[in-house]
Order: structure tokens, then C-alpha cells, then sequence
């Protein structure tokens, strides 16, 4: 199981990631991605420029599992 960060999540969602990185992250966002609900704030919270990186960050959200405080201590 990964618990991703929220600069892996924005990096991965805007590509700015080495390709070996990319790919990566890429199988773990297939198989079981987890956030913590202060990555999903703080992602959410990010200033994203254009509606088409909003969507993608939700998607991106309502992807995976988003785990509150208690479950990660």
C-alpha cells in the first residue's frame, strides 16, 4: 500500500515527472492509490489555472482512497 504525497499527486498529474517516475506512479495509481484527507485539502487547495486541471484533479481523487488521520497513525 503507498500513501502518496500531495507534491507526487500534482507532479504526476502535471507530468513534470521523470519518465521512469511516471511510470511508476502510474502502476501504483492503477492498483491502490491513498491519499490522506490533508493531501486531498491541500490538492484541492493547489492553484490550478484551467477548469480541464480541476477535472483531472478530482478524478484523480474520486479515484482513491482518501484515508483521515486516524487510519494513518
Amino acid at each position: 500500500m503507498y500513501l502518496l504525497d500531495t507534491n507526487t499527486v500534482i507532479n504526476f498529474l502535471d507530468a513534470s515527472m521523470p519518465a521512469p517516475a511516471m511510470a511508476f506512479m502510474g502502476a501504483v495509481v492503477k492498483n491502490n492509490a491513498n491519499i490522506s484527507v490533508i493531501t486531498k485539502m491541500e490538492a484541492l487547495g493547489y492553484s490550478l489555472n484551467k477548469t480541464a486541471e480541476e477535472k483531472a484533479m478530482w478524478a484523480f481523487i474520486s479515484g482513491c482512497q482518501v484515508l483521515g488521520i486516524g487510519k494513518i497513525l
